[in-house]
């Protein structure tokens, strides 16, 4: 049976779905991360919404770095600083 969240512990949810399953090889769009608190913790919310809680992570000292891409509408996000690595960088 599925955990249903609340959307006051969004910001903690997305913290967890960063960690669980972003990396430098496996960025995730904000679309996504939304899609994911919907599926895993029942909150529905739209790409803004995840963009500040994003924002607050940082705020809060978090790590999170966002990636975007030439002709690419959607940036990336993760979790872990990997920013200076060859493979972000590529």
């Amino acid at each position: 049976m599925q955990k249903r969240g609340s959307a006051k512990n969004a910001i903690l949810y997305v913290y967890e779905i960063l960690r669980r399953y972003s990396d430098a090889g496996h960025p995730l769009t904000r679309g996504q991360i939304a899609q994911r608190l919907e599926a895993e913790y029942g909150v529905v919310c739209d790409r803004k919404t995840v963009s500040r809680n994003i924002t607050a992570l940082r705020e809060a000292g978090v790590d999170v770095t966002a990636l975007r891409f030439q002709a690419i509408i959607h940036d990336f996000v993760m979790l872990n600083s990997l920013d200076e690595t060859r493979a972000c960088r590529a």
